[in-house]
């Protein structure tokens, strides 16, 4: 008897400890993503941003033509709309 009460007691412990961790996990945060404005939560990319990095180049700088660069979301997602810079 005494092996089955404690087998019991863990086995209550272990189903406590799990459904706190899933209270935890279970839901993602409703905050809103940066620069959407419609507050629920779900971030629509707006290719608006033109940073000239690495990480954006689509053809490099020639000696006649300027460096072409994709158009990035804020969240720094490339689109596929392109700006000439340098």
């Amino acid at each position: 008897m005494n092996k089955a009460k404690k087998f019991l007691v863990g086995l209550l412990a272990f189903a406590s400890v799990s459904a706190f961790a899933l209270g935890f996990s279970g839901c993602e945060d409703e905050k809103p993503s940066a620069g959407t404005g419609n507050g629920g939560g779900v971030h629509t990319h707006v290719y608006n941003q033109e940073i000239a990095a690495e990480v954006f180049l689509k053809s490099s700088a020639t000696c006649k033509a300027q460096a072409i660069y994709y158009k990035s979301c804020m969240c720094g997602e490339k689109g596929t709309e392109t700006f000439a810079y340098g």
